[in-house]
């Protein structure tokens, strides 16, 4: 099973002119999985040395060995809150 993005966050449809012809175009935008993750809070606990043990295995299946930088790690923390995000709703 996939990540549960939450489907579009934002779909509308649009009526194009093709020549002599009308078509609904439906635009999806982004999900909500990633407007949920872009409107995550920046919270205290993200200012904490720059390098941090990345929680992920490497190629060689072992934790920790990969230092994670704080952008990785906020970037995985903001989809970590969108998920939780995702889950709540489901509730």
């Amino acid at each position: 099973m996939g990540i549960n993005d939450g489907g579009a966050a934002f779909p509308y449809e649009e009526e194009v002119c093709t020549g002599s012809q009308f078509a609904v175009q439906v635009h999806t935008g982004m999900t909500l999985r990633d407007y949920f993750a872009a409107k995550a809070p920046v919270c205290p606990a993200s200012f904490v040395p720059m390098c941090l043990r990345n929680r992920e295995p490497d190629e060689n299946g072992k934790y920790g060995s990969r230092m994670e930088t704080e952008m990785e790690r906020l970037g995985r923390w903001a989809y970590e809150y969108a998920d939780a995000m995702l889950k709540a709703r489901e509730a």
